[in-house]
């Protein structure tokens, strides 16, 4: 019943152009930084489609899956899919609760999306922290921040490009890169999560706002 599609892990790390240099907070303009977050406070409805990798530290072991995910404030949907085979499977969380349904359609039922992908593959997938990082804000109690410096419609912005955050169950250090301007915002393309046990890498082929 698991999603397990062979993918070349690499594919998600696939080369860049140069990115700006890393700057630690010390030395960073907090007006930029400010400018920045102000942005993208009001981003709170959006969609990507990409690839999402998830890597077992402990077992070795990596499943690797497109997806497209939509997200508001009241509700969350993610299909996982290959090219050619179709969907896979497809997760949805609102405010009544969460629901997946594997690929034969049969649906499983859960109080939050991730208590439910903990109770049917034994991992925790940090749904809520990939949602709340992805667009760049910043988590109230992230720690050991760096920042990239960039220019929008001619003024400084300044990016999270690493941090540390603890969750309920694990600390993850997170890294975004490739911000691409996308309408208004500067967002991350790739996003890297790594705790002592997993490594999620998120590569966003398409932003939708």
């Amino acid at each position: 019943m698991k999603v397990r599609l062979l993918l070349i892990v690499a594919l998600l790390l696939s080369g860049c152009a140069a990115a700006p240099p890393e700057i630690p907070l010390s030395e960073v303009d907090r007006n930029a930084a400010a400018r920045h977050q102000q942005a993208i406070a009001s981003l709170t409805d959006w969609s990507i489609s990409g690839q999402i990798a998830m890597i077992n530290l402990n077992e070795d072991d990596r499943d690797a899956v497109y997806l497209e995910w939509s997200h508001t404030p009241a509700k969350m949907n993610l299909r996982f899919y290959h090219p050619l085979k179709g969907t896979l499977a497809r997760l949805e969380e609102d405010l009544t609760g969460a629901t997946f349904f594997d690929q034969d359609g049969q649906a499983y039922y859960g109080v939050t999306a991730e208590q439910l992908i903990a109770r049917i593959f034994d991992y925790q997938l940090p749904l809520q922290l990939l949602s709340e990082v992805i667009t760049g804000r910043r988590p109230e109690d992230a720690v050991q921040l760096s920042y990239q410096l960039h220019e929008l419609n001619g003024q400084p912005y300044a990016t999270l490009n690493r941090y540390v955050v603890t969750t309920p169950t694990q600390n993850w250090q997170v890294e975004l890169s490739n911000y691409q301007a996308e309408q208004q915002y500067l967002l991350a393309h790739q996003l890297e999560l790594a705790s002592a046990e997993w490594r999620i890498k998120l590569k966003v082929r398409q932003w939708k706002l």
